[in-house]
């Protein structure tokens, strides 16, 4: 039945001594009386809590029902339900919910959750692992669901995701908690559990963890680190951002490490970067950066790192530059510079084939120049790219020629420009100009030559 705090709070102070019955803790129980009651045949009262959304029904270790509760519910006046679930139900493995419904105070709905003795069954049997920190290291854990797809955690909250308790071997102390991703193979739920750049090399013993229950996955994982990696970033910035974060793998707490800014309008800045944790570290902009696109290098111990394409995604093929500083967050900024020459393709972390265009610094005038603008809104009734000699700081205006490229399936589309017989071949800054007000980017950050 519903409780009031105060018994919730005694009740909750009985089953810290009587771990043994298996009893669990309240879950945000509330004052207004919307379900009066919520009784199952066989469980005892104390083991069903209705909180403030949900209700949650712990079965004994000897209930007879098997996959099946067949619940009495008393509702306040204010409130009537058509719910199917007042006919009994089979539970594992399903989302359940009942819906109230009141014309003067409005509908309301509680999240059923469901919880044997034993929630969950791994159906492999508990071994050692090996795992390695990189890109991917995981394990993948098939799980039958003998509860509701939904359970609640020790804070009361709805969760949906069983998650991997470590436990240092040495200290006895809880050291990370995973949580899984969920893949169906052959009508089984299978989580991938992906290891943080953040878990220290150890020993550890693993534990599913559903709710508020667990299993034992792992008497024994041995954690080792790998090699370093450090992500290539793309940071968009205004002008105040400085600080910044570089995410990767097996970072030295003892190293050395600093990132080089460079573009084609200044001298290389060495940034010191600073350890935060194995997959973190943090830098800040020098004060007087100017706004503009920037190439980020990486140092270890004054040796250039390069950076791991770890995952072959979309970002890996949005251009050269990493530092995007504009004067604004509606700033449009020039990104890729290709021709339709330099059109390729990659397979993505899906297993499918993506176009793209690379970028270049070699343009001919034999075929058009192709550029991909980030902008925000509809698209301009102008887009024009500004070409401006080095040498004599002419400048000369393409025209967008109508004709578009898209790539990633359309996700991305390049413009394409015709160059002129009245622009000579030479080395050129370009930058683009949008839109009614004439919106600037920034210069690329390569000087393009135009042969």
């Amino acid at each position: 039945m519903k409780k009031s705090l105060y018994l919730a709070l005694s009740f909750a102070l009985c089953f810290v001594q009587c771990k043994e019955k298996k009893d669990v803790n309240p879950v945000n129980v509330v004052k207004e009386i919307d379900v009066i009651s919520f009784s199952v045949p066989g469980v005892d009262e104390k083991n069903i809590v209705v909180g403030k959304d949900v209700i949650v029904v712990n079965l004994p270790e000897n209930y007879a029902g098997g996959n099946f509760i067949k619940p009495d519910i008393r509702l306040a006046k204010e409130y009537t339900t058509k719910s199917e679930l007042l006919n009994g139900f089979n539970f594992e493995d399903k989302k359940l919910s009942l819906q109230l419904e009141s014309v003067t105070i409005g509908a309301r709905s509680y999240a059923i959750c469901v919880v044997p003795f034993h929630p969950i069954q791994l159906t492999e049997p508990v071994k050692d692992y090996k795992i390695t920190i990189e890109q991917d290291a995981s394990i993948t854990v098939p799980i039958v669901f003998k509860s509701t797809s939904q359970t609640v955690s020790d804070s009361g909250k709805v969760i949906s995701e069983p998650a991997i308790i470590l436990t240092d071997k040495i200290t006895g102390l809880v050291s990370s908690k995973i949580y899984g991703i969920q893949s169906d193979v052959n009508g089984v739920k299978n989580f991938k559990f992906t290891f943080p750049a953040t878990v220290i090399p150890g020993q550890y013993k693993a534990e599913i963890e559903w709710g508020m229950k667990k299993e034992i996955l792992s008497n024994q994982i041995a954690v080792q680190a790998g090699k370093l990696q450090l992500r290539p970033g793309s940071w968009n910035m205004l002008p105040e951002d400085k600080y910044f974060e570089v995410s990767g793998y097996n970072i030295s707490k003892t190293a050395k490490y600093e990132l080089i800014i460079k573009n084609d309008f200044i001298e290389d800045r060495t940034i010191p970067l600073t350890f935060k944790d194995a997959g973190t570290l943090s830098g800040n902009l020098p004060s007087d950066i100017l706004t503009g696109n920037y190439k980020a290098i990486y140092l270890e111990n004054g040796t250039i790192i390069k950076a791991t394409d770890y995952e072959t995604g979309v970002l890996k093929y949005m251009g050269d530059d990493n530092f995007y500083i504009r004067n604004h967050s509606n700033q449009p900024v020039l990104k890729i510079v290709s021709q339709p020459s330099l059109y390729k393709s990659f397979r993505s972390n899906q297993g499918y084939f993506l176009d793209y265009f690379e970028s270049t610094q070699e343009i001919s005038r034999d075929e058009n120049l192709l550029a991909y603008i980030q902008r925000t809104g509809a698209f301009p009734n102008k887009n024009d790219l500004i070409l401006v000699d080095v040498d004599s700081r002419k400048e000369y205006t393409l025209n967008y020629s109508g004709d578009a490229y898209g790539i990633f399936n359309g996700f991305v589309a390049f413009l394409g420009y015709k160059i002129g017989s009245n622009i000579p071949d030479g080395k050129y800054e370009i930058y683009a100009v949008i839109g009614a007000n004439n919106e600037k980017s920034e210069k690329y950050s390569q000087i393009i030559s135009l042969k």
